[in-house]
């Protein structure tokens, strides 16, 4: 009964993010950099910092799995970043994965050094999120697609407390976006 509970939240959230119209904008970048920074774990530079990788890597996303749009994996990385390490660049689990996306380096280190980047490298905010949002998209195309398996696959086991926890944070990213689109076009009414 409960697989089948967090089966229907895990579908409910990839529908709700689906069909959310949350236009991408120029001012996206300051509205996740606010986001952040609500979360109150990072200062203003770092959350801007964050907030500009989640942009590029959400518009890579889209651009490589074209199925849905930019807002929808911006949403999916930001409730990776907020499930992992609630934004912290600081962040080392007991199992060695660092920074904002957690990126796991007995797994990845090898991959890292090859490109340059040696462990220390993880905990600067912007070069995690784009490591991490790399590694996703290989665990996306891994999965056939899947945005759930690509899920299991980044946090290493299929575990549906996971992706809940992820999709929700995405869905509360995507429903707040939504209100800040509202309120902004009510403010250019008013004016």
């Amino acid at each position: 009964m409960r697989k089948r509970a967090a089966r229907c939240m895990v579908v409910g959230c990839i529908a709700i993010m689906s069909y959310i119209p949350v236009p991408a904008r120029a001012g996206i970048r300051k509205d996740v950099r606010a986001y952040i920074a609500n979360k109150r774990t990072v200062d203003w530079e770092t959350a801007s910092r964050i907030a500009a990788a989640l942009v590029a890597s959400a518009q890579r996303l889209a651009r490589s799995h074209g199925e849905r749009d930019e807002m929808f994996w911006l949403g999916v990385l930001v409730g990776i970043a907020q499930t992992e390490s609630n934004f912290s660049p600081v962040a080392v689990s007991g199992k060695d994965a660092l920074g904002v996306m957690q990126v796991h380096w007995p797994t990845w280190g090898r991959k890292m050094e090859a490109y340059g980047f040696g462990r220390e490298a993880l905990f600067d905010p912007a070069i995690n999120v784009l490591c991490g949002s790399a590694i996703y998209s290989d665990c996306v195309s891994g999965a056939g697609e899947d945005v759930v398996g690509g899920l299991y696959r980044y946090y290493g086991a299929p575990d549906r407390g996971y992706a809940v926890k992820v999709l929700r944070h995405a869905v509360e990213f995507t429903v707040a976006q939504k209100r800040m689109n509202a309120s902004q076009d009510a403010n250019r009414q008013t004016e």
